[in-house]
């Protein structure tokens, strides 16, 4: 299993749990089309990063989930379309000998993979 695919169903189940608070294993493992043994792992690991709540039979967010800071492997695959949309248009921005900076940030790492490497200097 890629860690890539293993991250987009992580930011898959955030995301079903914020919009809809609770979910089973069985509809999770149904919509996302893995194993229920799967997606108890993957329950499970979200519990010890702190993520979510793990309930019998399923998993709710924890109550202050906006203050959680969700792990940066894990925003890389949230919004990656999107993402890739605005590095792509972002890169096409610079210009010859312009100078920039680029932060750390998941969507600023889209904007670093479309810079061409001619253009880039050390």
């Amino acid at each position: 299993m890629s860690t890539t695919k293993r991250s987009r169903r992580h930011a898959e189940i955030l995301q079903r749990l914020r919009v809809n608070g609770y979910a089973s294993v069985e509809a999770i493992a149904s919509e996302l089309g893995v194993s229920d043994m799967t997606i108890r792992r993957d329950l499970a690991l979200l519990h010890e990063l702190g993520l979510i709540s793990r309930h019998h039979g399923g998993a709710s967010p924890v109550s202050d989930l906006g203050k959680v800071e969700i792990p940066y492997q894990l925003r890389t695959t949230e919004n990656i379309e999107k993402k890739r949309r605005i590095g792509k248009a972002g890169a096409a921005l610079v210009q010859d000998s312009d100078v920039v900076i680029i932060d750390a940030g998941t969507t600023s790492l889209e904007v670093a993979r479309n810079l061409s490497q001619n253009r880039l200097t050390q």
